[in-house]
């Protein structure tokens, strides 16, 4: 982002420029990282358990759930579910993917 505000906008070295300033004003940013067997960081963790205590009030009449902390422990085991799910899918797709490489010559 430096270097660009370098280069588009003249910004001097050191100096913060649009492209920084507009990447600040998001805020923090939370590496949420997964792996090939389903682990995930703690950032991942900590998002799934923030977006269920988001969502855990309003969801708590629909899933006639009796109090707010079971309907967030609901919430919890239905995203982290879905984002395994979803992770091994693309770790079977890239598995697939690379399939086009293998070859009966042994790589020669």
């Amino acid at each position: 982002a430096a270097r660009l505000d370098e280069e588009l906008f003249g910004t001097p070295a050191g100096q913060s420029g649009p492209i920084q300033d507009k990447l600040r004003s998001f805020g923090p940013i939370i590496p949420v990282v997964s792996g090939a067997f389903g682990e995930v960081s703690d950032a991942g963790h900590q998002l799934v358990d923030t977006m269920a205590g988001m969502g855990a009030r309003a969801w708590q009449a629909r899933l006639d759930s009796p109090s707010v902390q079971d309907a967030k422990a609901f919430l919890k085991h239905h995203m982290t579910m879905q984002l395994g799910m979803q992770g091994a899918r693309g770790n079977a797709r890239l598995l697939l993917h690379r399939l086009q490489f293998i070859n009966s010559c042994g790589g020669r």
